[in-house]
């Protein structure tokens, strides 16, 4: 059984079908991928696999307690989770934590992005892939300067940026402002239409023997006398299952407190805002300052990111969505928004950035598939393969245990 048909979940029960399973995949809404699945960057993204916690992080903390438009905002308030979270995040701004978890997540990015291709080619899935790079862009001195040492440092670790002028830059992507004071471009890096693969990858998943139920949301676990999970309580009835996958993003934490469970994970609003009929940019970018994306998706250009720690509130704010395009007019010229769409949803984020995936070590049935933060597209095949490993004892990639929810007491 797998709660949730994002993009972990589906991906698990893909994987599992394939392996010659028959997972069931419970889902609260209409339709797969109906959160952050669909409205994502659509970035396959390995060379940004740096935590979020790291040197000098702490100190930045005071700015993001204040909402003004900024990357980051976390929203004050009496909650012992989220101090839990804060509390653990701090254990980890450190550099040797901070480089620890970059390897970790640059080994299994990279693994993910091979199983994508693979993925791709086997079920000959169109989901608009392409493998263009992706590029950070810069509007400040200091932007840049930063970024080329963050770029320096990542060279060290085995990646290969590529630092450009401002004419270079625009050499790349001819739509940058003449302002813009430089770029680095990360040629790994490809992108993708994420709604597309989610649905596409559910009807292989489909073809080979899952079963998707929707419009059912799972509310409560029940242990059994083993310490197993024996039921499930969901709004269309009690369910069964001899292995159980929680792949519920942000809603992870309420089914597992169900159990006892408490998990280090908040959500985090992420915000996008789509320019119709627009004339392409050749690469996908990240605006350096403003910590966005902006993705080409056809004659769309989605501009996605923000986060905001609030909590489990899923209402839109619409100005916030219209920031991105304010933002985006300092580095792209002839950009108007006349004709434009807004979204937004919950990610879900650890406060190491490493996702939560792996058989819980109290509840044995129990397997998380969550966590991912900004990188779920990125690590869906991974997840996949991971849980079904898990779930029918085979091989995991060796470096999967350090996603063990275990090391949180879970």
């Amino acid at each position: 059984m797998i709660v949730g048909a994002g993009l972990a979940g589906v991906a698990a029960a893909y994987y599992l079908a394939r392996s010659g399973a028959f997972p069931v995949v419970v889902e609260r809404n209409q339709t797969v991928g109906s959160e952050c699945s669909y409205g994502n960057a659509g970035l396959i993204t390995p060379s940004h696999s740096m935590p979020l916690a790291g040197p000098g992080t702490i100190r930045r903390i005071p700015q993001w307690l204040i909402r003004d438009g900024a990357g980051i905002y976390i929203k004050p308030r009496l909650s012992l989770d989220l101090l839990r979270f804060g509390v653990l995040f701090a254990r980890h701004a450190n550099t040797q934590a901070m480089l620890r978890g970059m390897r970790n997540l640059r080994d299994l990015t990279r693994e993910s992005k091979k199983q994508f291709e693979e993925l791709l080619i086997e079920e000959s899935l169109d989901v608009a892939y392409q493998t263009t790079g992706l590029m950070n862009v810069c509007r400040t001195r200091a932007g840049f300067q930063q970024l080329v040492e963050r770029a320096r440092l990542l060279e060290r670790e085995g990646f290969q940026p590529k630092i450009l002028s401002p004419s270079e830059a625009r050499q790349q992507e001819p739509r940058l402002r003449d302002d813009i004071t430089g770029a680095v471009l990360w040629t790994e890096d490809a992108h993708c239409d994420p709604h597309r693969f989610v649905c596409a990858l559910a009807d292989a998943a489909s073809r080979r023997g899952a079963h998707f139920r929707f419009g059912c949301e799972v509310t409560r676990l029940h242990l059994g006398n083993d310490g197993r999970v024996s039921e499930l309580d969901t709004t269309g009835g009690s369910l069964r299952a001899k292995h159980v996958v929680i792949a519920a993003g942000a809603w992870t934490v309420r089914l597992a407190r169900s159990v006892g469970l408490r998990i280090p994970l908040e959500a985090a609003k992420g915000y996008h805002a789509e320019v119709h009929d627009f004339e392409p940019i050749r690469v996908p970018m990240i605006f350096h300052e403003h910590t966005f994306a902006a993705t080409p998706l056809g004659n769309r250009l989605r501009l996605a990111g923000t986060m905001e720690f609030i909590g489990l509130r899923g209402e839109l704010d619409r100005l916030r969505a219209e920031q991105l395009l304010t933002h985006a007019r300092l580095y792209l010229k002839n950009l108007s928004g006349d004709d434009s769409s807004a979204w937004c949803g919950l990610r879900s984020c650890t406060p190491d950035s490493l996702p939560l995936i792996g058989r819980s070590s109290v509840v044995p049935n129990l397997v998380f598939a969550t966590g991912q933060g900004m990188l779920g597209l990125t690590l869906a095949p991974l997840t996949g393969s991971a849980v079904t490993a898990l779930v029918t004892g085979g091989a995991a990639d060796p470096h999967i245990h350090c996603l063990s929810p275990g090391r949180f007491g879970v």
